[in-house]
């Protein structure tokens, strides 16, 4: 009867453990179920670890059942205390009960001292950006901070924007103006023109074009100059710029042709529908121009660019 969990449990406190090599001494003081108000008795269990076994308990089996139950019961999260007299003998204490009040703690010692954490997340975000963190409340708060007018580029701030050197003009540009120089020359010429688009070399990934437009084996580059005297930034003494051609040899090796169409329209095509034209064959110089233009990319750009990433990524 000793044996069973509901009385060893309750019946059983003040245990201590020694350790001497292998072997295990353990003692504990068990209050008698039928005696209660009695004194507790002192009980002993010496425990062989290396072998496993129980050479010698004094205390029937009671003091050996419960300890069998400590070993064989979950390790705790945290230390747990055994000195402690056994919840039995407790029982022929004078008292009989208790109140409410005294089965918590004082009020003053259960109250939480909570610090002012109204400025939490500024303190979060300031250590956060003191180690540069790449997170999604970083890239919210202290990253567009950081990003003022001060640290943008002019590329940055002028994007998007009419700005006084341009102003002119953009009060005399019509954009519609190249689709409508398209259809005079699809009309003209009984060719078909597909729309252009930005497009990529993979082996010189820096550079890009867009033409105008794309038939079967040409590419074709379309102005629409304001006024005479800009009509001859394009086609001085009536010869593509050096300017302009560079751009059409590009837009033809990054589209894969061999053939361009550069036009020029009048100042005042939206009345008389009247362009200019100069039919272009791939050039070899344009590799000359790459090479500068790739020199220059890789001492004055690409600085720039690893040094904003290196940031970006820190």
């Amino acid at each position: 009867r000793s044996s069973r969990e509901n009385y060893g449990d309750s019946a059983i406190g003040c245990v201590s453990v020694k350790r001497e090599g292998s072997i295990c001494t353990i003692k504990g003081r068990i209050c008698p179920e039928h005696r209660v108000r009695q004194k507790d008795y002192t009980v002993i269990c010496i425990v062989d670890e290396e072998k496993e076994t129980v050479p010698r308990v004094e205390c029937l089996e009671s003091f050996l059942m419960w300890i069998n139950r400590r070993y064989e019961s979950a390790s705790p999260t945290e230390v747990e205390c055994y000195w402690k007299k056994s919840a039995l003998s407790n029982v022929a204490t004078s008292k009989k009960f208790i109140t409410t009040n005294e089965m918590t703690k004082n009020s003053e010692s259960t109250t939480e001292n909570l610090c002012d954490n109204s400025n939490f997340i500024n303190k979060v975000i300031e250590q956060a950006k003191a180690k540069q963190l790449d997170s999604q409340l970083s890239r919210y708060t202290f990253d567009l901070l950081e990003r003022t007018v001060y640290t943008l580029s002019i590329h940055q701030l002028i994007f998007g924007r009419i700005t006084a050197s341009n102003i002119y003009e953009a009060s005399r540009c019509h954009t519609a103006e190249e689709k409508l120089v398209i259809a005079e020359i699809e009309k003209e010429f009984k060719l078909k023109i597909g729309k252009g688009g930005l497009l990529l070399i993979p082996s010189l990934s820096i550079l890009g074009a867009s033409p105008d437009g794309i038939g079967s084996d040409f590419i074709l580059e379309i102005k629409c100059p304001n006024s005479e005297k800009t009509v001859k930034n394009y086609l001085p003494m009536g010869q593509i710029s050096e300017k302009c051609k560079a751009q059409i040899n590009l837009q033809m090796l990054v589209a894969k042709k061999k053939k361009g169409i550069f036009c020029v329209a009048d100042p005042n095509f939206e009345n008389n529908k009247q362009f200019r034209f100069i039919r272009i064959e791939h050039e070899t110089f344009t590799y000359d121009v790459i090479e500068k233009a790739m020199n220059f990319w890789k001492q004055h750009i690409f600085p720039f660019i690893e040094v904003y990433y290196k940031i970006k990524i820190r």
